[in-house]
């Protein structure tokens, strides 16, 4: 009865560790205005773009510190069709405090605003930040949940292995 328990235990921690790094499925559709009141359609940029989305808000210190290392991502992965995309989830009160943020780090990647939070729930996110790597095919091979210093080189080593997995789709002219 012990050693049934223990497995037990051991399989639903390393299931609960998988869930955290790993989901695979369809990147659902999505349409947002960006801090300048232009719309972002995610049937634009799937299968023309490699897309490093991050959900976050004002009210996030792990998020906001994470956005450093999305710019040197961005900075670094842009020309090989990577689109870094950080949607804000602050709520119409507080969304104003978005753009003010966003432009006073002279962050570049694209930031768009979901005050509803109708997109974070369609993606399933149930804390912030989140992070969703999607392919050329508008598939999730990867997602991962928290920041602490350190996990860009997990951000890094996922966009490295999409990269190498891919023909660069409409970016190169593939597909």
């Amino acid at each position: 009865m012990k050693k049934i328990l223990l497995n037990s235990v051991i399989v639903l921690s390393l299931l609960s560790i998988l869930a955290g790094l790993a989901y695979a499925g369809n990147a659902p559709y999505f349409s947002l205005k960006d801090t300048k009141g232009r719309w972002v359609d995610s049937s634009d940029l799937y299968g023309n773009y490699l897309i490093f989305i991050m959900f976050w808000s004002t009210d996030c210190e792990a998020c906001k510190d994470s956005m450093p290392y999305l710019q040197d991502i961005y900075d670094d992965y842009y020309y090989e069709g990577l689109k870094v995309i950080c949607i804000a989830t602050d709520s119409e009160r507080t969304s104003d405090r978005v753009k003010p943020f966003i432009s006073g780090q002279g962050y570049t990647f694209t930031v768009l605003l979901d005050t509803d939070q109708y997109v974070r729930d369609t993606f399933n996110v149930n804390q912030e930040p989140y992070y969703f790597l999607i392919n050329w095919d508008g598939d999730i091979p990867f997602s991962y949940s928290g920041f602490t210093p350190g996990t860009e080189a997990v951000f890094k080593d996922a966009i490295e292995d999409a990269l190498s997995a891919s023909e660069g789709g409409d970016f190169f002219g593939g597909k």
